[in-house]
């Protein structure tokens, strides 16, 4: 298997080529199948996309330009390359951990007591975020502070739900991890004239 540093190089050689052959997990038999009259702006442009080599036109450290859009150069952990094929995933999700379940559990207690409620009513009331800070206070404490930021730390953020491929929404609480490897989104195959 190839390095994320093999396939900048490769793709920086003169007559380098890319022709994608899955689009947000689907091929473009899959794509047609779904909308066979090609009414969706989308599905015309993927016609374009996914039916022929496009040349790579431009390369950066962190993206690379084929004919006219660009493609981001995803972590090195959401990627695979074999020197033909590209295969980038989504970022993977997890249950939470024994540790992260012991503290989202103690910090499900806390808001269901009458002093969360009444502190909770007053930030709702004068616009204050009291009971935000104090959330995030405690997972800190707890050397957890992905747990309450929607931003997420160390590339990890807690949610309540997430939405894989297909569409479905999948409810529970996860950690969006991002050395963990999800679903392949994209596909892409190489070649060099």
């Amino acid at each position: 298997m190839a390095t994320r540093a093999d396939l900048i190089r490769d793709v920086k050689k003169p007559g380098c080529q890319l022709k994608k052959l899955l689009d947000l997990g689907m091929t473009w038999e899959e794509v047609l199948a779904k909308d066979p009259d090609m009414l969706r702006q989308r599905t015309v442009r993927l016609k374009e996309h996914m039916n022929s080599f496009r040349p790579i036109t431009h390369v950066q450290s962190n993206s690379m330009k084929i004919g006219t859009a660009w493609l981001d150069f995803p972590n090195a952990k959401q990627m695979d390359y074999d020197g033909k094929i590209l295969n980038i995933y989504s970022v993977g999700h997890r249950e939470l951990n024994s540790e992260e379940q012991r503290a989202f559990d103690e910090w499900t207690a806390i808001t269901q007591t009458e002093k969360y409620k009444q502190d909770a009513y007053y930030d709702a009331m004068t616009d204050y975020s009291g009971t935000f800070y104090q959330e995030k206070r405690f997972y800190a404490d707890k050397g957890l502070p992905y747990m309450c930021d929607y931003k997420g730390s160390g590339g990890k953020v807690y949610v309540s739900y997430y939405y894989n491929l297909k569409g479905e929404r999948i409810e529970g609480n996860f950690i969006h991890d991002n050395s963990l490897r999800g679903e392949k989104m994209f596909a892409y195959e190489i070649k060099f004239n």
